[in-house]
């Protein structure tokens, strides 16, 4: 249920981040070390919940996408919603994508295509996140973020879309 909160597929190392919290929310209980991302992906992959996504253009491995099927994906979020995890879940999402984004551009140019073309799978993601600190009035995070994915928006011609979340990102600020 937790890896319902994304959108567009998301890599291991996001799963781990974002779903695998360390312990189990209804009980506060501590996750068996058995139970590892890796090994709970693999179990939704043998059920066909999680599915492989294409290799990236350039074929790196280490880079391997998965994503849940539509119909999974709004089942779980039906059951993070009955389960009181939703907020939490979402935030962790927003802030992963966060602290990713600023590690990824930290010291990038608007047009590194390297930079782009690790961001470009994360677009819905990114977008979530955007949705999530704007619908919690966290115009800090939602100018960061807006600022630091402005390449990801002007590269494939969605600079209309990119503009809008500065513009609702600044008129939500305060900070002359």
């Amino acid at each position: 249920r937790r890896l319902s909160v994304f959108a567009g597929g998301f890599m291991l190392e996001a799963a781990e981040n974002v779903a695998n919290s360390g312990w189990q929310v209804a009980t506060r209980e501590p996750v068996s070390p058995a139970l590892t991302t890796l090994a709970l992906v693999g179990s939704l992959l043998e059920k066909s919940l999680v599915e492989p996504m294409a290799e990236s253009a350039d074929g790196a491995g280490d880079d391997k996408r998965f994503r849940m099927l539509e119909t999974v994906r709004e089942f779980g979020l039906d059951q993070l919603a009955a389960a009181g995890e939703m907020d939490d879940a979402r935030e962790r999402h927003a802030t992963y994508f966060l602290r990713q984004s600023a590690s990824v551009t930290q010291g990038f140019s608007m047009l590194d295509v390297d930079i782009l073309i690790h961001l470009a799978p994360e677009r819905d993601n990114l977008r979530l996140a955007l949705a999530w600190f704007d619908e919690r009035g966290d115009t800090d995070a939602l100018l960061q973020l807006s600022a630091m994915g402005f390449g990801l928006w002007f590269a494939p011609g969605l600079y209309m879309e990119g503009l809008r979340w500065f513009e609702q990102a600044l008129a939500r600020s305060h900070d002359d």
